[in-house]
């Protein structure tokens, strides 16, 4: 969790960064730190998740009935296969 927080803290610095380069420091210590903390910020990655009915839709493509199964059941419940 705390590298969470490092990590969003430190998406916001890059972008302070940015606005304040050209007023506060040479251009050369400002891409510096601004290097370092692209990498403390590390490589974001969205991933597409899926929705319930989605989710729902692909179980029953993936679906099959097992009759070998169900067979046994009714046998263990005395029912006559038919």
């Amino acid at each position: 969790m705390n590298q969470c927080v490092d990590r969003i803290e430190a998406q916001k610095d890059v972008r302070s960064v940015a606005v304040s380069r050209a007023s506060q420091c040479s251009a050369s210590d400002a891409k510096e730190f601004r290097d370092q903390l692209v990498i403390e910020a590390g490589t974001i990655v969205k991933l597409e998740t899926l929705s319930q009915e989605k989710l729902i839709a692909k179980a029953a493509l993936e679906e099959k009935r097992d009759d070998e199964g169900f067979a046994e059941l009714r046998m263990m419940a005395g029912q006559k296969i038919g």
